[in-house]
């Protein structure tokens, strides 16, 4: 998963640097380091310009992000058009959603499928069967037959 995780981000960097695109790293200010962009999880305000980013990666950051289709809408709004939204999340299919009081989302692969009608996958949706199962880190949150 790691390699997989790693050729897509450095491709996915190149083009947005070809492209002349910014590259973003999103984080929450308890956990930002040195050149991260720091997002505020009840105003998920990005300081981009519309179709400026090539490449936003959110480490951590969608368990903590209480109204997920404002931020997804945010997301879409600064990706050029091809731009990738990377996430590295806890999933619901091990232990790891549950153990942090700061997470106020719950992530499986299934629940970035699923249309949203304000057009974020995932966003704004009721806890659905399989929630509330514990959860373990997944790099990408995509399933392997995709």
């Amino acid at each position: 998963m790691e390699r997989y995780w790693l050729g897509i981000d450095r491709l996915a960097v190149a083009w947005a640097q070809r492209e002349g695109l910014a590259v973003a790293d999103l984080q929450v200010a308890a956990w930002a380091g040195p050149g991260d962009v720091v997002v505020d999880p009840a105003d998920p305000v990005l300081a981009y310009d519309d179709d400026s980013v090539g490449v936003l990666r959110a480490t951590d950051v969608l368990q903590r992000i209480p109204d997920r289709g404002r931020f997804f809408a945010e997301c879409f709004r600064v990706l050029a058009p091809g731009g990738l939204l990377m996430t590295a999340t806890p999933s619901t299919d091990g232990r790891g959603a549950f153990q942090d009081p700061t997470h106020v989302s719950y992530w499986n692969a299934n629940r970035l499928l699923v249309p949203h009608p304000g057009g974020a996958a995932g966003a704004d949706l009721p806890v659905v069967p399989g929630d509330e199962v514990p959860g373990q880190r997944s790099a990408d949150l995509v399933p392997d037959r995709l």
